[in-house]
Formats: C-alpha cells, structure tokens, sequence
C-alpha cells in the first residue's frame, strides 16, 4: 500500500457538502476525493492556480480561461493515468 499522508484541514460548510456529495455519487471516501483534487491542482499551471486561489491581477481572468481552455483542448484525446 502507498504511503500516505494525513492532513487536517478547515473548510467551509458548502464545501463540506459539494466533497461529501461528489464521494457519494462515486463511491469513494472523502479523503480521496481530496487527495485528487490536491493532485490536480499541483499538476495545474501556476497562473492558473493563482486564478484558481484567487490572486491574479484585476483583469486577467479572460488570459486565464482562454488558457485553460486551450490546455483542455490539448489535453483532449489524451489516455487518461
């Protein structure tokens, strides 16, 4: 079994919802669904983490989408892991 790592975090109660709802509909446990989303968002772009988290410069949110979505229409056709 992979190592793992246990970490303790604080989230909001709509967020609470929106992880146990999604762990539900996919049979998983919450602790995974987070561990994923962990991994993806360590796996994006740093501009688009920081739009993600909220901390770009006023103005760039168009830049920001128009790359995601050239990323995800790269990434199309691609196997996924």
């Amino acid at each position: 079994m992979a190592l793992r790592n246990v970490i303790k975090i604080s989230v909001t109660p709509s967020a609470k919802t929106v992880i146990a709802d999604i762990a539900e509909k996919n049979g998983m446990r919450e602790m995974w669904v987070a561990s994923r989303v962990y991994e993806w968002f360590g796996a994006q772009d740093d501009v688009l983490r920081k739009a993600i988290l909220q901390v770009l410069p006023e103005g760039y949110e168009v830049d920001v989408v128009r790359m995601a979505l050239e990323k995800f229409a790269a990434a199309k056709g691609k196997p996924k892991k």
